[in-house]
């Protein structure tokens, strides 16, 4: 595959990393989670809110690495990464990791690793954010 040079690269760079992202998050539920029982006044505990937390720091290194406006990262992480739309998220696989490893994860990567392609989130952030209905479901 060709990566572009120049000012485009680290935009594409952290866009490819949104595959890999989708591949370390997103994960596809066999039955109806959807009775999973969650705290609703706590991101934490909150499949949706959890989506728009990892969309946030996604949009935080997009905008720290002028690779647009944070809304535009947080756009393209909700179409790419959250299954079009964080309200389809219904389950968390692990909330302490997500929050302890995956997040932080983005929201401190560096620009120059974002530049290079160095981007390799954690192994726990597999499977992460899961929805229902992407099998078929």
């Amino acid at each position: 595959m060709n990566r572009p040079v120049g000012p485009g690269a680290a935009r594409w760079a952290l866009c490819a990393a949104l595959g890999t992202l989708a591949c370390f998050v997103i994960a596809a539920c066999g039955v109806d989670d959807r009775k999973v029982s969650v705290d609703e006044g706590s991101s934490y505990q909150n499949p949706p809110s959890a989506c728009v937390d990892v969309a946030d720091a996604f949009a935080q290194t997009w905008e720290r690495c002028n690779l647009g406006t944070y809304n535009e990262g947080f756009t393209t992480f909700v179409q790419s990464g959250g299954n079009g739309d964080c309200n389809t998220i219904v389950k968390i696989r692990d909330p302490a990791s997500l929050y302890g490893e995956c997040i932080p994860y983005w929201r401190g990567l560096p620009c120059t690793d974002v530049s290079a392609g160095n981007i390799s989130p954690p192994d726990s952030c597999k499977g992460q954010l899961q929805f229902y209905g992407s099998d078929g479901g």
